[in-house]
């Protein structure tokens, strides 16, 4: 069976075609906890102290097998739940035991194996592909749940506005993505505030701001903006407020870096006539159009050499923070003296 998506999995779920095996991994807590949920509410609730069991990464795997091969009580199936058990790290014989666990699940019990701090490589790793065959062989689903697209990302926010008496148009939700998280949880929490807030009505960009929680990417976002919009003084203030909240430099530095390169990808690909959809496409970006967009957006205030200039800066400064034992503070600003200086005059500042 080949890794199935969100579709995929919701589709079997409502027609009650439940496995003896899942494997859900992907970059959205949010939507492993919410599948982990349904899976487990078709087959017992999850108070049902008999027949459902739930372990952590560090359990011991025996425990595991003993509660999947009792048989249940006053039920037709057995629901164990095993979350971020580290198998890239287990000896040989744990490993085996693992395997084992999967591979003999009887008809009377579930297996869910769910991953948020644990990073599974599905392309390289030997062990997720002897994992993903394991589960396979046992009749099992390994699922991606990866974020949502921002179109379906959209489209579940104003519905789900709609549904609470309140109204959010297709632009302002895509504003709440760009500024708080594509997260599926973290989404649904921060639109859940914005509907009690207002009560009813109509949810807007300065009510997202004035209540939901700005994700520390999209400040450093913003920070990038105001680094093209040549705004050094707004800059420095929002640089201050990050390094406040104890936001590491080389965190903040890092995404700088990203803003400057996705503009770069913007610029490129839309002088060779590439469609951002095509270029999120290309780059890594799948269903996250918005990030080219937004990109794009910046980089029509500069030219491509300047962008290049501004990459080369940015790399000078992450070996100066790695290398030397300069303040992170002073490292940033004078970074942003240099971009900014870059953009005035399209040339570094050593060349003045």
């Amino acid at each position: 069976m080949p890794i199935l998506n969100e579709f995929d999995l919701k589709k079997r779920i409502d027609g009650g075609n439940i496995l003896p095996v899942y494997f859900l991994y992907g970059n959205d807590d949010g939507l492993k906890k919410l599948y982990t949920s349904k899976i487990q509410n078709k087959i017992v609730p999850e108070d049902d102290f008999f027949n459902f069991h739930r372990f952590g990464g560090e359990c011991d795997l025996q425990e595991v097998y003993d509660a999947a091969m009792q048989f249940p009580m006053m039920a037709d199936r057995k629901c164990i739940v095993l979350a971020d058990f580290d198998f890239e790290k287990c000896g040989e014989h744990n490993m085996e035991r693992f395997l084992s666990l999967i591979g003999d699940i009887p008809d009377t019990a579930t297996l869910i194996l769910t991953f948020d701090t644990v990073e599974i490589d599905d392309k390289k790793s030997s062990k997720v592909k002897k994992v993903f065959s394991a589960a396979e062989k046992a009749g099992g689903a390994v699922v991606k749940l990866d974020h949502r697209g921002t179109a379906d990302l959209v489209r579940m926010l104003c519905a789900a506005a709609e549904r609470r008496g309140c109204k959010m148009e297709g632009s302002t939700a895509r504003y709440l993505i760009e500024t708080s998280s594509a997260d599926y949880n973290i989404l649904k929490n921060e639109l859940e505030k914005l509907c009690a807030f207002t009560g009813g009505g109509l949810i807007t960009r300065e009510l997202i701001d004035s209540v939901c929680v700005r994700s520390v990417e999209a400040s450093i976002y913003n920070i990038s903006r105001e680094l093209t919009a040549k705004n050094i003084g707004k800059s420095i203030n929002m640089l201050d407020e990050l390094l406040f909240l104890k936001v590491k430099p080389h965190v903040i530095l890092s995404v700088l870096s990203t803003a400057f390169n996705e503009m770069y990808i913007a610029k490129t690909s839309f002088e060779a006539g590439v469609r951002p959809a095509e270029a999120a496409e290309r780059f890594g970006y799948k269903n996250r159009e918005f990030v080219i967009t937004r990109a794009l957006d910046s980089s029509r205030r500069m030219t491509e050499q300047q962008i290049g200039l501004c990459l080369s800066e940015l790399l000078r400064a992450d070996t100066r923070l790695k290398s030397t034992a300069v303040d992170g503070r002073t490292v940033l600003e004078e970074l942003m003296v240099k971009l900014v200086y870059i953009m005035s005059e399209g040339e570094q500042i050593d060349k003045a």
